[in-house]
């Protein structure tokens, strides 16, 4: 469904979050000064893909992230020996849905995703070695 529709400001139903200390709705407050606030979206298409996190992105170490988006088991291989990893994911509203651990010097783990609902979920790995975040995406 398109989520730009010409002549008007936003559709129906638009639900766009942005994280600014905390996650709360995109607001287009419009032009005029007086005219209303409406929600926005942001359109996107992800494709079948592999997410690489880097240091530039992450306080933590390397590492490599797929398929996203995925259906199944999602695959995070470590790109250098890490000490044991915290693993945890969390849907967009915050609220953990899976958590697991791995061993020291552990090259990669398999998060099982196939009983999760269909939508955006944020992984969260911490290791002596530092932090990593990155978004995935359920089919």
């Amino acid at each position: 469904m398109p989520v730009t529709v010409a002549g008007t400001r936003q559709i129906a139903g638009a639900n766009a979050l942005a994280y600014n200390a905390g996650w709360g709705a995109v607001i287009d407050d419009g032009t005029p000064a007086s005219a209303p606030d409406v929600t926005v979206d942001f359109p996107f298409i992800v494709n079948d893909a592999t997410v690489t996190a880097t240091t530039s992105a992450n306080n933590g170490p390397a590492l490599r992230v797929g398929p996203v988006p995925t259906q199944e088991n999602l695959q995070v291989e470590f790109t250098e020996p890490r000490g044991a990893s915290s693993l945890t994911l969390s849907d967009m509203m915050g609220r953990q849905v899976w958590a697991g651990t791995t061993a020291a010097r552990s090259s990669s783990t398999s998060i099982p995703m196939a009983d999760l609902a269909t939508g955006v979920y944020m992984l969260s790995i911490s290791s002596a070695e530092g932090n990593n975040r990155l978004r995935v995406v359920k089919e």
